[in-house]
């Protein structure tokens, strides 16, 4: 059976795909996200779409959108300490990000990644990627079992080999 979440890359995965590192948040490296986002829209259209679980894709030089970003996530963990706020964001352009956005992600320990590809060398080389099952990805492994366990009959299995 198909199950979404297997094929959803971590962040170790997007580290893989783009020959880079971690530049922030390097202890969420096995996090995966529901959505991904590329934001090129304006600042008001992006704080509508700010979201939990989700993967922002937007150019280095967008500091405006990473300061919402991190203001969006510290305010987050303000009014709701016991919830889970997980994002990531993949960094794209030639430019790269300033010192102070690099300490600023690593002061929230926002899984974050730099590649100088553009936006959408970046999203293209995202759709086209396929997660695969990593031995380090707890997470997807329980899942996998989960899976596997709650659709395939092993009593059943075990004795039509016996006979």
């Amino acid at each position: 059976p198909y199950n979404q979440f297997l094929n959803t890359p971590s962040m170790q995965d997007f580290e893989q795909l783009f020959n880079t590192k971690l530049i922030a948040g390097k202890m969420h490296k096995m996090r995966h996200f529901q959505k991904t986002r590329l934001i090129a829209a304006s600042l008001d259209t992006y704080r509508k779409l700010l979201d939990n679980n989700q993967l922002i894709i937007t150019p280095a030089s967008r500091e405006d959108i990473i300061l919402v970003t991190l203001t969006h996530y510290w305010e987050h963990q303000i009014h709701y300490p016991n919830q889970k706020h997980e994002v990531g964001i993949i960094l794209t352009g030639k430019p790269p990000p300033s010192k102070s956005i690099i300490e600023q992600l690593q002061k929230a320990e926002i899984p974050t990644l730099y590649t100088p590809c553009s936006s959408y060398e970046t999203m293209k080389k995202i759709t086209s990627h396929t997660a695969k099952i990593k031995k380090d990805d707890h997470e997807k492994i329980n899942k996998a079992i989960d899976v596997v366990e709650n659709h395939i009959d092993f009593d059943l299995l075990c004795s039509q080999l016996d006979n």
